[in-house]
């Protein structure tokens, strides 16, 4: 990476070289990667102006990983956090939106959860920016629920919009709207996520045969 000011692209391109310049948004970063991946973005200068990142362990700071060789997730996710980050630093709070294109791609289901909480929080701060989040994860989706059950975050904070395309191709959005304890306030997502339940108890019913055999 280059040291030299670069806006944060809608790619996620300047991610690398707002962090260098800006060690407060580091921080943040860091703080998220180490809590949650148990590794930590770290820089070396390795040239004039030119420095080296690390994505390494935090349990083995002796084994470096070269952040290119850290996987597609870290990669896409440092961008999302980067943004994040950069909240403080905006226009004011209502003229705020932070808009993101299947962020957690590419991540760990379990990871898909922990950006969720992250993305809870920042939307439970005083003067949060609006965040508008497509995504067709599951678990974010039961992340938020537990968001609000738990009263991180309040029902008028939340609105989900499920687009669904009907068989001519034309698509059409319908608004959910969840009560204080996470439970969406329509129908629309009882109908939905059939298959994992399925799958798993035509598992269940295997194991079950075969442990009477």
């Amino acid at each position: 990476t280059d040291r030299r000011p670069m806006p944060l692209g809608p790619e996620g391109e300047g991610t690398l070289e707002g962090l260098l310049l800006h060690p407060e948004l580091l921080r943040e970063v860091d703080d998220w990667t180490r809590a949650a991946m148990g590794r930590s973005l770290r820089w070396e200068e390795v040239a004039q102006g030119r420095v080296r990142w690390h994505f390494s362990p935090v349990a083995d700071r002796g084994h470096d990983v070269d952040l290119q060789d850290a996987g597609e997730g870290p990669l896409q996710v440092l961008p999302v956090l980067t943004a994040l980050a950069m909240r403080h630093d905006c226009v004011p709070a209502p003229q705020r939106l932070l808009a993101l294109e299947e962020p957690t791609t590419h991540l760990h289901e379990d990871l898909q959860v922990r950006l969720t909480d992250k993305l809870c929080s920042v939307a439970g701060e005083k003067d949060p920016p609006q965040l508008l989040v497509e995504t067709h994860s599951r678990p974010v989706l039961l992340a938020t629920q537990l968001a609000l059950a738990e009263g991180r975050l309040a029902p008028d904070q939340v609105i989900l919009y499920w687009v669904e395309q009907d068989d001519r191709g034309r698509s059409r959005t319908e608004r959910v709207t969840f009560s204080a304890d996470g439970h969406p306030e329509s129908d629309r997502l009882i109908h939905e996520f059939q298959d994992e339940p399925r799958v798993a108890r035509a598992l269940a019913t295997r194991w079950a045969d075969a442990g009477t055999q």
